[in-house]
């Protein structure tokens, strides 16, 4: 609760308390994972966003977001509030001799939105990175891209597209972010989980002093 009752020479006057979203508590600009900026520090505090006390603020790095398999643990970062989401359409145009016939057509995935609408899109996005890590790592996966075979062609979620086991990178989104070639499948999933699976945002109880947050009135 941001709200407060001063009272003075008998009068009392109810005042909203915000806080500068891009300043760590000690009102400057150097970052650490002790001392994150105060959009990440009160948003978790405050469970602004379902989900986000699942994850540490990484101070150094230049992702938005990422998930460490190899520690399990999820990152946002600094560029999970400063930039704006991008969505990308991707064409493919794929037929398997051994699999599935996919067809042609376009999809288009990933989050435009930002602020605190973006955040939350990142925070489904690595999550569903840390469930597949979680879930699938044992699983018969042909094409390495960390889902299982049988989970490409008839995929868990109606929301998801099929894909190939036999190309980690069956919509090419590897021929925008080289990166993800090996793993493109994931991506593409990630990417689909920001729109359809975003989680909760307490829009009610954010007290940023931003002027993308409909309750700042500077």
């Amino acid at each position: 609760n941001n709200s407060y009752s001063f009272e003075s020479a008998n009068k009392s006057k109810k005042v909203k308390v915000f806080f500068p979203p891009n300043v760590n508590v000690d009102g400057n600009t150097t970052f650490t994972a002790s001392k994150p900026p105060c959009w990440f520090k009160f948003w978790k505090d405050g469970k602004v966003i379902d989900g986000i006390q699942d994850f540490n603020f990484d101070p150094t790095s230049t992702s938005h977001a990422y998930y460490d398999s190899s520690r399990n643990r999820l990152y946002l970062c600094s560029d999970a509030f400063n930039k704006k989401g991008q969505s990308l359409t991707l064409s493919y145009n794929l037929s398997y001799i051994s699999d599935t016939s996919f067809g042609s057509g376009s999809l288009t995935v990933g989050s435009d939105e930002e602020y605190i609408d973006k955040v939350a899109a990142l925070i489904a996005h690595e999550k569903y990175h840390k469930y597949c890590n979680d879930t699938f790592r044992d699983s018969l996966d042909i094409d390495g891209d960390g889902l299982p075979s049988n989970e490409e062609i008839t995929p868990s979620k109606t929301y998801f597209k099929a894909s190939s086991r036999f190309d980690a990178d069956t919509f090419s989104i590897g021929t925008i972010y080289p990166h993800y070639k090996t793993y493109g499948d994931q991506e593409v999933r990630c990417r689909i989980e920001e729109t359809e699976n975003k989680p909760v945002v307490h829009k009610d109880k954010d007290w940023a002093a931003d002027k993308r947050n409909k309750l700042w009135e500077p």
